[in-house]
């Protein structure tokens, strides 16, 4: 087998004064390559990821833990060697280890014996001894940063873990870290000290003795859970010093913990065979012995389906997701072999499984589609379906994932929550469909959300708006990608920030709904008056008061019973609503007094960028029409899910799927696309319309404009 992936185009001849050679993986901080010093010396050169580097904080950190990192002089670890945390982009390399990753060895042939595990510990906290005493605290030491070499183990990746914090590719309050190795003190808030690496090190030692972590399989919430609060699961270590030992890592209160010196005294003996593979098991030392350390043809034509335009890097970049530059982003479940490439382990059985960089046939990923494909709203499941058939195509094409083939599920519900059930069970019940995109309204998800969530498959949907689902038991794997309409009242209470303005609903329950929220905002700044239908009462309120704008929550019928009202009283300021109104009905029901009215919605308009425009390209070549109002949107969940399940592995099952959606940010077409720990909507907000002679003319995202009597 072999370590090595082959360079793409688009990859970099050159970092700093090293000749790539070949791709080593990617994760969360960017690519990973092998490469050669001029005096012949292979390195694992690491290069930061764009969107990072643009990030003055992530910079100042970055440059703080190299430095820290170089300072590194361990036997059983690999030290930084040369770096550049100015360079454009920022890159560090370190000594190239040709090693076998601990999870792909324990993944390959099973738990180790007590005596293999006591000398990976001695020597792993004798590593930890060398980095703690040059002041750096590891943060992310998990079996894939342990690769196994032929004069012993090495530890990777230290330190640098911390420059990612507090990006914008980490959510607010995110931990770094792996679930089922991040110690309990940091999960409740505290900061990551040596006791943290050596509580780290005793799951890591679990994991070598028992082929899974001390704390369980399942949702990355669950297993963060057990760490911090329950007893690790221990009853499969021996009886005797090594469980007792491993134990005491594992205690909850750091303060109880053995010292890394502790360690090295206790388990230091044991190590004293690892020049020679005879401390490891028979099957795993074969395995490391017989690892190629010959790389692929430096450079091959690239499969990447690219649209024409404007060239250089700025342009390449330019095309996000349409390019399907597959890499991870943020969620710590790059694929790698282990010299900083990635590969974060799941929690689920301790470590990746995809890591040798072997290929073989590609395992078939299924994206299912619920939503009405066919029935009296076919247009939008047509639209649906299109959108992720298209980032599916672009995704194949690519050649970026060799070991990877996406296909689409349809689960056609036909937009009833009667049919809905049905649906979500036939997509269930395909063991290859790792994620749903969808369903397409609230009474759909409302029927198929508990089968997801009880079959943990994670279902996004690009459509639904009802604020009910987030945090709720029952829909424990419903992501929502896309604003909900408490998040589509504040942009309306955002734009209106400064001016008088009125809050008027139709006394319907959605209605007031929207109205709170659009006050909430207000209430921040800005001065406001509320008040409910009759509109006759309202409208006249809203003249003798002089406000600047009205903005209505309520139904399209009833928008245009006020615009009537408000007419007859005199009212001649702007009038603001929300999604309800999108409808043509509006515009010929009420064109008398529709003209101006300006609309918050959730539609993607794809005139409004370059991005758009491109996708609305490729879009109509794919299907010989233009895209619908949730096309874009459709796409960018399709992508984000297509990106998320690459970075997870080819091994990976429902939960290791849904750990890396709901983990995952992309940048897409529509903009920023996100989740909160409800697995709520955290991206960019909606967009803005004006009704613009008889038509709704996007003006673009609404958080661009304020509004100005």
């Amino acid at each position: 087998m072999t370590a090595f992936q082959a360079l793409e185009a688009g990859d970099p001849e050159r970092v700093g004064r090293y000749q790539v050679l070949a791709r080593l993986g990617s994760g969360g901080m960017g690519r990973v390559f092998l490469a050669r010093s001029p005096g012949g010396r292979p390195v694992a050169v690491k290069v930061v990821r764009a969107e990072l580097a643009e990030d003055p904080r992530f910079r100042g950190r970055f440059a703080r833990e190299v430095a820290a990192a170089r300072r590194v002089n361990g036997f059983f670890t690999a030290g930084v060697v040369d770096a550049d945390p100015e360079g454009t982009p920022p890159w560090l390399a370190t000594a190239y280890v040709a090693g076998l990753p601990l999870n792909d060895a324990v993944t390959a042939h099973g738990p180790w014996p007590e005596e293999s595990v006591r000398a990976l510990g001695g020597a792993l906290a004798e590593a930890l001894e060398a980095i703690h005493a040059a002041g750096v605290v590891h943060r992310d030491l998990k079996p894939s940063n342990v690769l196994l070499a032929s004069d012993g183990p090495r530890v990777i990746d230290f330190g640098i873990s911390l420059a990612i914090a507090g990006t914008r590719l980490t959510q607010t309050g995110a931990i770094v870290g792996t679930p089922g190795f991040i110690a309990p003190e940091q999960l409740r808030g505290a900061g990551a000290g040596p006791a943290g690496d050596v509580f780290a090190l005793g799951a890591v030692l679990v994991y070598a003795a028992t082929g899974t972590g001390p704390f369980g399989s399942g949702l990355s919430h669950e297993v963060n859970f057990r760490a911090a609060y329950e007893p690790a699961d221990l009853t499969r270590l021996p009886d005797g010093g090594l469980r007792e030992l491993v134990g005491r890592c594992l205690e909850k209160d750091p303060e109880r913990r053995p010292g890394v010196a502790e360690l090295v005294e206790r388990l230091g003996d044991d190590a004293g065979g690892l020049a020679a593979l005879d401390w490891l098991p028979t099957a795993v030392a074969d395995s490391v012995r017989t690892r190629t350390d010959t790389p692929p043809p430096a450079r091959g034509p690239s499969r990447r389906r690219a649209l024409a335009i404007a060239g250089g890097a700025a342009g390449i970049a330019g095309l996000g997701a349409l390019t399907y530059a597959l890499t991870t982003s943020g969620n710590g479940n790059g694929a790698g072999n282990g010299n900083g490439g990635g590969g974060g382990d799941s929690g689920t059985n301790g470590g990746d499984t995809y890591g040798d960089g072997s290929i073989g046939e590609p395992t078939t990923v299924r994206i299912a589609v619920q939503g009405p494909l066919t029935g009296d709203n076919a247009d939008v499941g047509r639209d649906m379906l299109a959108s992720v058939r298209l980032a599916v195509d672009l995704a194949n094409e690519s050649g970026d994932h060799p070991d990877l083939r996406f296909e689409v599920f349809e689960a056609d519900d036909q937009g009833t929550a009667d049919t809905a059930t049905a649906a979500a069970q036939a997509a269930i019940d395909d063991g290859r469909v790792l994620a749903v995109v969808g369903p397409a309204y609230s009474g759909t998800a409302r029927a198929a959300g508990p089968l997801y969530s009880a079959a943990g498959l994670a279902a996004v949907s690009p459509l639904v708006t009802s604020p009910e689902f987030a945090g709720q038991r029952d829909f424990a794997t419903f992501l929502r990608g896309v604003p909900n309409d408490r998040q589509a009242g504040a942009a309306i209470g955002g734009f209106l920030a400064g001016s008088a303005a009125v809050v008027i609903d139709d006394a319907s329950p959605p209605g007031r709904e929207l109205a709170d929220a659009v006050v909430e905002r207000l209430r921040k700044s800005g001065s406001y008056a509320r008040r409910s239908a009759p509109f006759e009462e309202a409208a006249q309120y809203a003249v003798e008061a002089t406000v600047d704008a009205v903005a209505f929550c309520g139904s399209l019928d009833q928008a245009g019973d006020l615009a009537v009202a408000l007419r007859d009283k005199g009212y001649t300021g702007d009038l603001v609503g929300g999604e309800e109104l999108m409808g043509r009905r509006f515009l010929s029901t009420w064109q008398d007094v529709s003209e101006g009215w300006y609309l918050v919605s959730h539609r993607f308009d794809s005139s409004v960028s370059e991005e758009g425009r491109r996708f609305a390209q490729l879009f109509e070549e794919a299907n010989g029409r233009r895209p619908g109002h949730y096309s874009a949107r459709t796409f960018d969940v399709a992508a984000l899910i297509i990106e998320a399940v690459a970075g997870a592995g080819r091994e990976a099952d429902r939960e290791a799927a849904f750990d890396a959606v709901a983990g995952h940010r992309l940048e897409g077409v529509t903009g920023l696309i996100a989740f909160d720990s409800d697995g709520d909507y955290a991206g960019d907000g909606p967009q803005l319309f004006q009704v613009q002679d008889g038509e709704f003319t996007p003006l673009g995202p609404v958080e661009d404009y304020t509004y100005e009597p």
